[in-house]
Formats: C-alpha cells, structure tokens, sequence
C-alpha cells in the first residue's frame, strides 16, 4: 500500500526534527492541518514529499531563524521558493529535474491526451521549463512552442550540458528539437 503524501512529510519532517529533540513526537491534533497544507503544495509544485521537506530543512538551516522549521514553515509563503532553490542547487541530478517536471506535468491532468498536455504546457503561469515544453509537446505544436520557447530553452541547454547530455540519451531524437 502506498503511503500518502501526508504521510511521507510527516515522517521525514519527524526524522529530521529528531536530529534536534531526539523524543520528538508531532501532535497531530495541532500539526494536522500543517502536513496536509504542506503535501498540497508539494503536489502543485510536482516536488516529492520528502524531498519538499529536505528542503525546507535545509533553509531554515541557511538563515538565522533557528536549526529546524516549525510544521507550519513547511506550507509558509516561502516554502515553494525554498524548494525551487534546493533543487536548483543541491539535489538536483538531470534524472530528478526530468522527474519533478514529469510530477509536475501530471499533477495537473486528470487524463492524458496529447491535446491536454499541449495546453497545460502552454500555460505561461505554470512553472515549466522551456526545455521540457519542448521537450514534451507535441509535434503538431512544435512550432508554435519553438517559436515562444526555443530561446529559452536553447540558454537553459547550454547552461547544463549534464541535463542535455541526458536527455539525449533518455530521448534520442526528440531532444535534438532542444538546440
């Protein structure tokens, strides 16, 4: 049985805790509300939960505001931007890149059609790599998406020759349409 969203963030935010009080026990009667805002937005960012907390850890562990967030820091108005920066940062391999666009991708289909996909890729406001637009529209589309993205997408691929590398070999021809 697979483990819930809220599940995953409140056992690795307890872990983590538990490196500073070692009898640390969440009250879910007061943090309740807190994991399940917390895996809300790690499902619209496409992030995996446990990485979403490492995260927000690894923050609180950069800033002056203490060694460890409070439950209620994990879906704060910095939480999305913590994680954006930790996985550009620090654990971001082109597998997991690819992966957290993918997440991100199907979070906001219900069903797949390639007609779907083409129209939440076009959405501006959603948080899309132009190289992953590219990379996943269709080819009908192609042009369309090249002509607004491909910019973009070519300065984000000679930026990481590590990712393109990889999409290369994961992708073979369609990754060409990235340079």
């Amino acid at each position: 049985m697979e483990r819930s969203d809220e599940d995953v963030i409140k056992d690795r935010y307890t872990a983590l805790r538990r490196q500073f009080h070692p009898g640390y026990t969440p009250n879910d009667q007061k943090t309740g509300r807190d994991w399940d805002a917390a895996a809300a937005m790690a499902r619209a960012l496409g992030a995996d939960p446990s990485l979403f907390v490492d995260a927000q850890f690894h923050s609180m562990s950069m800033s002056s505001r203490g060694p460890f967030p409070w439950p209620s820091d994990l879906h704060n108005r910095n939480a999305a931007g913590n994680y954006e920066s930790y996985m550009t940062h620090f654990a971001s391999t082109p597998a997991m890149r690819l992966d957290q666009q993918n997440k991100l991708l199907s979070a906001q289909l219900d069903e797949l059609s390639l007609r779907q996909i083409d129209i939440f890729l076009s959405k501006a406001d959603l948080p899309f790599k132009s190289w992953f637009r590219i990379l996943m529209c269709s080819d009908k589309n192609y042009p369309m998406f090249k002509r607004v993205w491909g910019d973009s997408a070519r300065a984000q691929m000679r930026n990481d020759k590590g990712l393109l590398k990889f999409l290369t070999e994961k992708y073979a021809e369609r990754a060409h349409r990235l340079l």
